[in-house]
Formats: C-alpha cells, sequence, structure tokens
C-alpha cells in the first residue's frame, strides 16, 4: 500500500471518531471546549495543531504533537480498526 493511501485512511479513520470535517485541503476539523483544533495531513507525517488567536494579527495554528503516516497506519490496523 502506497503512501497516499495510507493517509487517506488515516484521515478518514479520524474524522469519523472525532466526528470532524474534512476542509478542502484535506484537514481534519474539530471544536472542543470552545477550541478549534485539526489535523494537519502531509506526505510521511501529519500534525495534531490547535488554532491560538492573538490580540494583533490573523489567529495562527500552533503544533502540539506530530505523528508519523505508517506508525499509525500499523497500530489501526494491529487493532482492526481500518481494514
Amino acid at each position: 500500500m502506497n503512501n497516499a493511501e495510507k493517509v487517506k485512511l488515516v484521515r478518514e479513520y479520524i474524522a469519523e471518531s472525532k466526528g470532524a470535517t474534512v476542509d478542502r485541503w484535506g484537514h481534519v476539523k474539530f471544536s472542543k471546549n470552545n477550541k478549534e483544533y485539526r489535523y494537519k495531513f502531509m506526505k510521511n507525517v501529519f500534525r495534531f495543531e490547535v488554532k491560538v488567536h492573538h490580540d494583533h494579527g490573523a489567529p495562527d495554528w500552533v503544533r502540539i504533537k506530530s505523528y508519523n503516516i505508517t506508525d499509525s497506519y500499523r497500530v489501526l490496523k494491529s487493532k482492526k480498526l481500518i481494514s
């Protein structure tokens, strides 16, 4: 299985499990406790980020944690959460 297929399966699982939406860039976004979060997917990794608002200027996305696509795919596959 190539990386693009792994990204797609991991993205779909996260979106479904969080009750989240996937935006036009493929980011999985959701809100919790009046904060906005997203999973930003790239070629080999995906990042868990929170939106931070500043008193001046536009809001920024700040990385909380990074995950490896292949490792996450293996974990989900071993737990039979994805096929």
